[in-house]
């Protein structure tokens, strides 16, 4: 019969496996560092930063409501009636957005008692301030605006005419007046995370420029008028 027997299947078993033991060490095992070689781990690459994505650069745009409070103090030059002074508080709510700021503000002041003398009268004013501001602020600096506004408003005033002692004149009783005023404003505006301080100029003009007047034998005379211009600078501390 053909074919190998068994001593011949065993022999033949022997030489394929020191053939392959031969070739392993050999000719595959020159191989192994190059195969280890190529198993080598790569070096990472830094990670690449990229610009923000559209809609993160959206996101940091998106506009923000602030609302604020604070306290201030204000001079007006008043004419005959003499320098109006006296302290305030504000109440302001602000859209802000790309360096600009849009708003309003709301502020009540209560100022100072006036003395004021006129042919002989004494007159004492008592005024309180209200006003209503659309406001614009742009950014100069990281932590300084430009601030513009146009407020609105009316000033409050109690006044007495005090007449000369045998003069005939009729003391006029305290009576109170409105006087609806408007005023631009313009000026700077600095803050931090916790505090906002503001240095306004404004430039108040009375709409109707009444006059205080006494009487003598029913005939009226004007005793003082105010200033229709009227000057003024305010100092504002708020608090986000």
């Amino acid at each position: 019969p053909h074919g190998l027997g068994e001593v011949g299947r065993e022999r033949l078993a022997q030489l394929t496996y020191s053939s392959a033991v031969a070739l392993w060490q050999g000719s595959v095992g020159s191989e192994k560092p190059e195969m280890l070689e190529q198993l080598e781990v790569a070096p990472v690459a830094p990670p690449v930063r990229t610009a923000p994505s559209t809609a993160r650069r959206r996101a940091s745009q998106k506009a923000r409501v602030e609302p604020s409070m604070g306290a201030w103090y204000a001079v007006t030059a008043s004419g005959q009636e003499g320098t109006a002074h006296g302290p305030g508080i504000v109440a302001r709510m602000q859209v802000v957005t790309n360096g600009l700021s849009l708003g309003g503000a709301l502020r009540a002041q209560q100022r100072f008692t006036q003395y004021a003398r006129a042919r002989g009268f004494k007159l004492e004013l008592v005024t309180t301030a209200l006003r209503a501001s659309g406001e614009a602020e742009m950014r100069l600096a990281s932590s300084l605006q430009l601030v513009t506004a146009m407020a609105g408003g009316v000033d409050l005033v109690r006044f007495e005419a005090q007449a000369p002692q045998n003069s005939g004149w009729l003391q006029e009783p305290r009576r109170m007046r409105a006087r609806p005023v408007f005023a631009p404003e313009a000026g700077l505006h600095w803050h931090t995370a916790s505090v906002n301080l503001r240095l306004i100029a404004d430039l108040t003009v009375l709409v109707v420029r009444e006059h205080f007047d006494v009487s003598l034998d029913g005939v009226r005379s004007e005793l003082l008028s105010p200033a229709r211009w009227q000057p003024g600078l305010r100092a504002e501390l708020g608090w986000p």
